[in-house]
């Protein structure tokens, strides 16, 4: 196996050689992309701490964070960071860390390029997926629970939609806080 993948290796190198370009660099990580006009169009850099996001690069996130990157500035699409950290996320400490340097937990869901948006904030996504520690996370810094969707519904009407029992709870325990 390993002669296998060696043999390939010296033939990209090989191939690279003889038509004059440089080969990549074996452990460089490829830049994000986003392909608007899709694969065959222009190419536009992900920001780079949307990449890290993306990526779940806690240490990337949190770095980049300390040394001033902004936790609003959406990717080339329109998406900030903190929606996708709430619906790709694995660490919930990648939305702690994008909360607790500014990140918006009430940015929504920008229109599509049809123009559609379901208009869910990072919560609506946090529910939907039963993220109990996540919907924690984003309900201890501002997170409103009486915004609605495109269908007209509330995070509340989603936990019962998902059958979350604790994010039940949890939402009512915010609603008695706030009255």
């Amino acid at each position: 196996m390993r002669l296998c993948a060696l043999i390939v290796l010296l033939l990209t190198v090989r191939l690279s050689i003889v038509s004059g370009q440089t080969p990549p660099p074996l452990l460089a990580r490829p830049r994000g992309a986003y392909y608007p006009h899709g694969i065959n169009g222009q190419a536009i850099p992900l920001p780079d701490l949307f990449e890290a996001v993306m990526q779940n690069d806690k240490a990337r996130v949190k770095d980049l964070l300390d040394h001033g990157a902004n936790p609003n500035e959406p990717a080339p699409n329109g998406y900030a960071p903190l929606i996708q950290s709430t619906v790709w996320g694995i660490d919930p400490e990648i939305c702690k860390f994008l909360v607790e340097h500014g990140a918006d937990v009430n940015v929504v869901t920008p229109p599509n390029q049809k123009g559609f948006s379901n208009k869910w904030t990072p919560l609506f996504y946090a529910v939907h997926r039963k993220r109990s520690e996540l919907v924690s996370i984003l309900l201890a810094h501002g997170a409103r629970t009486n915004l609605r969707d495109a269908w007209g519904k509330s995070p509340m009407d989603r936990a019962k939609e998902v059958k979350s029992d604790a994010i039940i709870q949890q939402l009512k325990t915010a609603e008695k806080r706030k009255t």
